[in-house]
């Protein structure tokens, strides 16, 4: 049900310039209608979820400074639904001017101690609760490869972690199954 409800809330969705920013508009039974003034934009995020990602698909998530109506979220004050992946670096320079070139650049990796780190951090809490559940009857055998592919998949989702400090904005990707890449433009991050 709320899957539907989410995907009737994103039918006839448009984009458009307005004065001093964008407008988005979407909504089947409700429109909802939001200006988007792009100097209040912080971060674009390119979100990219495995079977979207498959399909060659992702969705734009627009952060705002400014906050939403009561009753509302006001974190994401646009969420393009649907954009081609490929384009998706295309279009974040239409919310943040400037930084185009930001995704274009190679992304560093994260400090190498950094992956062993979230695999013990994993086993730490992994450990105790595959204790429990032996102590309580479930097969040792069963217990340590969930315990096993838990510890590898925080290694390896550390290890997809990337960075990129360009001269405009920062990129930071992150993610395994949901890859999200983050632009944030210097000019506009709080000290």
């Amino acid at each position: 049900l709320s899957a539907g409800t989410v995907l009737l809330g994103k039918v006839g969705f448009t984009l458009r310039r307005a004065e001093g920013g964008l407008a988005v508009e979407s909504g089947l039974f409700t429109r909802r209608r939001t200006e988007i003034p792009l100097q209040k934009v912080q971060a674009v995020r390119i979100v990219a979820p495995l079977l979207l990602r498959w399909m060659g698909f992702a969705s734009l998530r627009v952060d705002t400074a400014a906050g939403g109506n009561p009753g509302e979220p006001s974190a994401a004050e646009a969420d393009l639904p649907m954009v081609i992946l490929e384009d998706a670096p295309r279009l974040v320079p239409v919310f943040l001017p400037g930084t185009g070139d930001a995704l274009s650049a190679p992304l560093r990796p994260p400090a190498p101690a950094y992956p062993l780190a979230e695999a013990i951090e994993t086993a730490l809490v992994l450990v105790p609760l595959a204790a429990i559940a032996v102590a309580v009857g479930a097969p040792a055998f069963a217990v340590l490869p969930v315990l096993l592919v838990g510890v590898a998949l925080a290694w390896t989702v550390a290890r997809r972690r990337g960075w990129v400090l360009t001269p405009l904005a920062l990129v930071v990707r992150e993610g395994l199954f949901t890859v999200e890449t983050t632009v944030l433009p210097l000019d506009r991050m709080q000290h």
